[in-house]
């Protein structure tokens, strides 16, 4: 694709706490996107089965429900300029964006997932050691699940035009940083692929 056809659409992908769909939240109050949002449909339906996240992703190993929610990301991605995508696979559904993806250590992780009061219901997390514990499993359970359905490893960082550690920045700062690597991105001009601000020596 020309510099000039890209479009005005953001995938953003990463580990699970990552901070992620905080961030994609940021991105659209500052650029005023349209946000669609694949770990909020994952919540919801996980609510409504009354399980956990982990026990959802199983679920789905042996049910059609990741290729029902696949077919509406990527029909988005080609009728709607001016998005943002909060989803693991982003990246390859919609291939004419401007693809992120966010890492993160795992005590930070499992930390700020531990204090998310949002999250509880659904990830069912008592401790930090537990959260660790349940990040990982759920980590391998996607990465297996979408090798296995669409030979695809979300884990590869070479899917992305922009890797950032957001361990040790706040959130507004991560945005910030995408937003110039976007733009810069958007006008075919050079950028930092690897960001790690304010990590420690």
């Amino acid at each position: 694709m020309s510099n000039s056809n890209r479009k005005a659409q953001i995938t953003v992908s990463g580990d699970l706490g990552s901070g992620k769909s905080t961030i994609c939240r940021f991105l659209q109050t500052n650029l005023n996107y349209e946000l669609f949002s694949m770990g909020q449909a994952w919540r919801e339906l996980a609510a409504q089965y009354q399980i956990t996240i982990l026990e959802l992703n199983k679920y789905s190993e042996t049910h059609p429900l990741d290729e029902e929610m696949d077919q509406k990301l990527a029909a988005k991605g080609e009728t709607v300029d001016q998005i943002i995508f909060d989803s693991r696979l982003g990246w390859h559904f919609v291939p004419t964006a401007f693809k992120v993806h966010l890492t993160v250590e795992p005590f930070v992780a499992a930390s700020r997932i531990c204090n998310d009061t949002g999250r509880g219901c659904t990830e069912g997390y008592q401790s930090i050691e537990e959260a660790i514990e349940k990040i990982q499993a759920r980590k391998a359970s996607e990465k297996q699940r979408y090798l296995q359905k669409y030979q695809l490893d979300y884990t590869n960082l070479a899917n992305f035009d922009l890797i950032a550690d957001t361990s040790y920045a706040p959130a507004d700062v991560i945005t910030s940083l995408i937003i110039e690597s976007f733009q810069l991105w958007r006008a075919g001009n050079p950028f930092e692929k690897m960001l790690a601000p304010h990590r420690p020596s």
